[in-house]
């Protein structure tokens, strides 16, 4: 199964919002650069987010970007299908038209779909607050501008 480099781009920045809490705002900016990434292209990627009612945004001061919902009720599911549709991978075999209806075609077009199924069943019961959960706690400190031996004293 194949996801969307949006889908990846969308849900790494909802994981940094799911990170900084019910209070923290982030900026595109700020994302855009911890990523890597077009801030611009990101920018369109938060704008859909918001349109779907994943994220919230306010302008001013204290403005940015924070999650509408908590990040246990954002299933990744509910991200890759925002940006990848409800399959990355249903058409494949259909835009074939070399290959010929027949019963070894229908075998792999059945299990492609089971798998699929799987898939998204994977990503639906997954959610932003799990994501965290599983990061190692270095990492989730880096995101957040710390080091491990920046904390220690903590």
């Amino acid at each position: 199964m194949r996801i969307s480099q949006t889908s990846e781009m969308a849900i790494q920045g909802l994981w940094e919002l799911a990170e900084a809490g019910d209070n923290g705002r982030l900026l595109v900016a700020d994302i855009a650069r911890r990523q890597n990434v077009s801030k611009s292209y990101l920018s369109k990627v938060f704008n859909r987010l918001r349109h779907a009612g994943l994220v919230d945004s306010r302008r001013g001061k204290v403005g940015g970007f924070h999650l509408a919902r908590p990040a246990s009720a954002i299933s990744l599911g509910e991200v890759v299908r925002l940006f990848d549709g409800t399959s990355p991978n249903s058409d494949d075999w259909a835009e074939k038209p070399a290959m010929v209806a027949n019963s070894r075609r229908i075998v792999l077009q059945d299990l492609f779909r089971r798998a699929e199924r799987r898939f998204y069943h994977m990503l639906d019961a997954t959610t932003l607050a799990d994501l965290s959960r599983a990061a190692p706690t270095s990492e989730r400190m880096e995101t957040m501008g710390q080091t491990p031996e920046s904390t220690e004293t903590l």
